[in-house]
């Protein structure tokens, strides 16, 4: 559970090796084989959660990214 921000997107990343890993900014969005959690878009509301999160892993660390929702451009395409 986080507090999220309108006009906000999120990654969940981890990372299984702390030591090797410092960076936070660097980690991959996490993956549990079912589910790549990346771009979670804001509700809005202040509070986001994620649920039924798998963990793939014994040890696992994670945190939020957090940036400006992206918006694709979109693509014009003349038909013939």
């Amino acid at each position: 559970m986080w507090n999220s921000l309108e006009g906000m997107e999120y990654d969940l990343v981890s990372t299984d090796d702390l030591e090797a890993e410092q960076d936070p900014s660097l980690w991959a969005p996490y993956n549990d084989d079912a589910l790549t959690y990346e771009v979670i878009e804001s509700t809005g509301s202040g509070i986001q959660t994620l649920t039924r999160v798998g963990i793939v892993a014994p040890k696992r660390f994670f945190t939020l990214i957090e940036r400006p929702i992206s918006k694709s451009p979109t693509v014009a395409r003349r038909l013939r």
